[in-house]
């Protein structure tokens, strides 16, 4: 795509007014609301154009991503995430005045960690511009000062009322026991993501469960939660991990009240993932089994080494640049050294859950309860 052609459309975020587009900026005086049409000015193609960006955008063409991404801020331009990614096109076509401009939008719309993001690799190539690095100084010292009028900050564990979200098979039965998963999402998901993915499971003859993380994290654009903030010391952190794991425990006795349960299966991907492992290497007995996706192991003095007899299923995305595949076979190799049996699973994708990787679970967790109690199947690789 012509450069001319980007440079147009950024204008076309700014110079927009009532004249140009009536679909986003009417007056009230000039809205008939009965209208058979009235909420159709309502309806926008944000997220297709964001989607088709980050194609483009996979696949080198990053004039034209720029332009999708351009075409998503007209309805919202104060989206910094949307505007991280514009910035990172302009960095990678080695537009450093445009990369620089964008950063600026995304800091202004609600961005505190610009100077985290000024470090990512897109930003290579224009690094050593001098209007590049001018404007990433300017950035960096409106950061220090936004910090420095929000005085110290200090964090303290708190206890608080978790919400679960759960799901019965669609052929449940009140006079039999089923399996319970307890899922745990990753840092700033929400039990939604746990919800879409047991929709893309093929088969499911057990109850799942999703508890929310009990922090939540705000942007402009979504509530997401954590299950404890990162870069914190040690000794907070495992305050953070054992209330964490507690909450956990609770979420499980509440179900148990509420339905028959059988064998108790804890799995959780990213962060999530973490806490999984760190409640069933500090619980024992307390879960039958494990399910680790996307993550590894968040600590390793802290831990009791002991003999364990659970099994695990383990999966991973080849390119997933989050949490890297050998991190991941670092928690697999650290349970089996415990004597867990586990399975585990690869795929060709980034840090993600996939349709064959949940494919792959519920076969694991089939043959799971296939087995009587304290019968566990060998371990093996998918």
């Amino acid at each position: 795509m012509p450069r001319f052609i980007c440079l147009s459309l950024l204008g076309l975020l700014f110079l927009l007014n009532p004249a140009h587009a009536d679909w986003a900026y009417r007056e009230p005086q000039e809205i008939d609301a009965l209208a058979g049409d009235a909420l159709v000015s309502l309806e926008s193609q944000r997220a297709g154009w964001v989607l088709e960006g980050l194609n483009l955008e996979a696949e080198g063409q990053l004039a034209e991503a720029a332009a999708c991404y351009i075409a998503a801020l007209q309805p919202d331009s104060a989206n910094f995430e949307v505007l991280l990614r514009l910035a990172g096109c302009y960095g990678q076509l080695g537009e450093a005045s445009l990369a620089a401009e964008a950063l600026r939008l995304a800091q202004e719309a609600g961005l505190r960690n610009i100077s985290r993001r000024i470090d990512d690799p897109r930003f290579d190539p224009v690094r050593e511009d001098y209007s590049f690095r001018l404007a990433a100084d300017v950035l960096r010292s409106r950061e220090e000062r936004y910090h420095e009028q929000m005085g110290d900050s200090l964090l303290v564990p708190m206890g608080a009322m978790g919400s679960v979200r759960y799901f019965l098979p669609d052929d449940y039965d009140e006079q039999r026991s089923y399996t319970l998963v307890v899922m745990l999402h990753g840092a700033t998901g929400t039990p939604e993501n746990v919800a879409a993915w047991g929709m893309q499971m093929p088969h499911r003859d057990f109850i799942l469960a999703a508890p929310a993380a009990p922090y939540p994290v705000f942007s402009d654009h979504q509530d997401s939660r954590i299950w404890w903030p990162g870069g914190i010391e040690d000794g907070l952190r495992m305050s953070y991990l054992e209330q964490c794991a507690d909450y956990v425990s609770q979420v499980v006795e509440s179900m148990r009240g509420r339905y028959s349960i059988g064998k108790v299966v804890l799995g959780g991907f990213s962060q999530g993932g973490m806490l999984a492992s760190y409640c069933a290497l500090t619980r024992p007995g307390a879960y039958d089994a494990l399910g680790c996706f996307s993550t590894t192991l968040y600590v390793t003095d802290e831990l009791p080494r002991r003999e364990l007899d659970f099994p695990v299923f383990s999966g991973h995305g080849l390119r997933d640049t989050a949490v890297r595949p050998e991190q991941s076979e670092m928690l697999a190799d650290f349970l089996e050294e415990q004597g867990c049996t586990v399975t585990r699973f690869s795929f060709d994708g980034g840090h993600e859950i996939s349709v064959q990787e949940l494919e792959a679970f519920c076969d694991w967790l089939d043959a799971l309860n296939a087995q009587p109690a304290g019968n566990i199947a060998a371990a093996s690789d998918v």
